[in-house]
């Protein structure tokens, strides 16, 4: 197995030859896409703070569209008919959907929860977000 970039290739292991090639990372189908996004909350939150803290204003829109999104995305993971891990279908999944829908939400609730203790946000700051203490 050879992975280069976004593509995993498959070869057999006596000849050497191709046996299949795909891309893991371009395919919305994948669900790659899905999991890194929720990997990014934390990130997207220090970038806001370090925005708030080089003076730039847009932080407090910014911050409330990621909120938005953040509760649009754990409303659509709590579905129980048409959830996206059922309308994504992957095989290799099929046996930790729980566990999987569990984890976004969790990740979805902490960052609404540490959203909303930010307040006016007098304390929400890059090291606040990066030690991850509440801004209470």
């Amino acid at each position: 197995m050879l992975v280069v970039g976004s593509d995993i290739y498959v070869y057999e292991s006596t000849r050497g030859a191709l046996l299949t090639q795909g891309q893991f990372r371009a395919d919305r189908a994948s669900g790659f896409y899905e999991l890194p996004a929720i990997s990014h909350l934390g990130p997207a939150l220090a970038y806001l703070a370090q925005i708030k803290e080089n003076g730039d204003p847009r932080w407090k829109e910014r911050l409330a569209l990621l909120q938005t999104h953040v509760a649009q995305i754990r409303g659509l993971n709590r579905r129980v008919t048409n959830n996206w891990l059922d309308l994504l279908d992957q095989p290799a999944w099929k046996a930790h959907k729980a566990q999987i829908r569990n984890m976004v939400d969790y990740a979805c609730a902490r960052t609404l929860d540490y959203i909303h203790s930010i307040g006016s946000g007098n304390r929400f700051t890059v090291a606040d977000v990066n030690v991850g203490r509440r801004a209470h």
